[in-house]
């Protein structure tokens, strides 16, 4: 829509898509009722009550008729029906009087118009005086004589309706029915009206030019009504909808937390295998070698078991050699009392020696036979005699 309606007369116009600018204005054919009070004309509906309103202010309305016959029956510049060929006012008969110098009632002072000043006549109407107010408007630098009635505002405008079914027109009161509003209008078929080109203006859902077939509605002259299915509507109402939704998602995820039970900790994992003290071997072999072997091959067991874990790395197997006493050097005394003198020479082991031969210990092995000192004892404070004593027995 280029140019909306600026009245119940009014038509709207669409761009065609063939022009830039809008249509020409257009609007329903003269004498085409407006209401059911008035009828149009010119694109407007006109009513005395409109009229009184423009000149007198918001609380003026039309006087009765007899105001409109006493004060238009006199033929002069204050009360009239326009002129006649001679260029002379003319009286209105009592038909038209509703179509010449408008009367009002109004408690205004003065009217709205510019240079316009009131006209007041008092008429007798059953048993009270009403006093009728009209206007005249004098033109600076012309003669009042040579004005033009047509420039007057406060005469009757024509096509305002007057009496039943009439309309005015040139100073008379004449039937609508001499517009052939009614005949064009028959042409639309039910579903539109006639434009003051005499061409039908349909309804939407109705296609021009007589609004017999579906369609989108409008006319020739002033375009087509656009499609009902419009996107503005959609595209207003998109954030609107989106804001919703995301505020609905959100509710949603809120309550749903806060209806989550809460998860107590879990336990942690039992050991696998409880850790074995290296200073309590399991009962059966005393032999290191054996238990070291017997370590791995459990170590081996539960790798297969537990594949999810990776194999350690292969510890070197212990050297089976012969046990020898170690050397060490004597710690240094401390000072705690001195006990009694003891011989370590039990405490040698004997499960790995060689046994001799008949022929005595000069058979024995030669790691035997090769004497190292004793250890001396440890947690006791060492006393020197017995120290050069066990080096000179050595």
């Amino acid at each position: 829509m280029c140019r909306p309606v600026s009245g119940s007369c009014d038509l709207p116009e669409y761009c065609d898509g063939k022009s830039e600018s809008c249509p020409a204005n257009f609007y329903l054919v003269d004498g085409t009722s407006c209401s059911g009070r008035a009828y149009c004309y010119t694109g407007m509906c006109l009513t005395l009550e409109q009229q009184c309103v423009s000149l007198w202010g918001r609380d003026a309305q039309p006087a009765p008729d007899l105001c409109f016959q006493k004060v238009n029956e006199a033929g002069d510049s204050y009360g009239n029906c326009g002129k006649d060929l001679m260029g002379k006012y003319r009286g209105c008969k009592d038909k038209d009087a509703k179509c010449g110098k408008i009367q009002c009632l109004s408690s205004a002072t003065k009217p709205l118009e510019t240079n316009a000043v009131s006209i007041d006549t008092t008429v007798h109407h059953g048993n009270r005086k009403v006093l009728c107010r009209g206007t005249h408007v004098y033109r600076p630098g012309q003669e009042e004589e040579g004005q033009s009635d047509t420039l007057d505002p406060g005469l009757v405008m024509t096509g305002t309706k007057c009496g039943q079914d009439g309309i005015c027109f040139g100073g008379e009161c004449r039937n609508a029915s001499f517009l052939q509003a009614d005949e064009c209008n028959t042409r639309c078929h039910g579903h539109g009206l006639c434009n003051n080109n005499q061409h039908c203006h349909c309804d939407a859902g109705w296609a021009p030019p007589s609004c017999s077939q579906v369609g989108t509605g409008g006319s020739v002259d002033s375009g087509p009504v656009p499609a009902q299915s419009s996107l503005l509507p959609v595209l207003l109402l998109l954030p609107l909808l989106l804001l919703l939704g995301l505020a609905a998602v959100a509710l949603w995820c809120c309550h749903k937390h806060r209806s989550r039970p809460q998860k107590s900790p879990a336990p942690p994992p039992p050991p696998i295998s409880a850790p074995v003290s290296a200073k309590t071997p399991p009962a059966g072999h005393a032999n290191p070698a054996f238990q070291l072997k017997r370590q791995d091959s459990d170590r081996l067991a539960g790798a297969r078991q537990s594949p999810a874990e990776p194999p350690p790395p292969p510890r070197p197997r212990p050297q089976t050699l012969a046990p020898h006493r170690r050397e060490t050097a004597p710690s240094p005394p401390q000072p705690t009392p001195t006990p009694c003198p003891q011989a370590k020479h039990s405490q040698e082991p004997q499960s790995k020696s060689t046994p001799q031969g008949p022929t005595g210990p000069a058979h024995s092995s030669p790691l035997l036979s090769q004497k190292k000192p004793l250890l001396p004892p440890t947690g006791h404070t060492q006393n020197a005699r017995f120290q050069r004593e066990v080096r000179g027995a050595s």
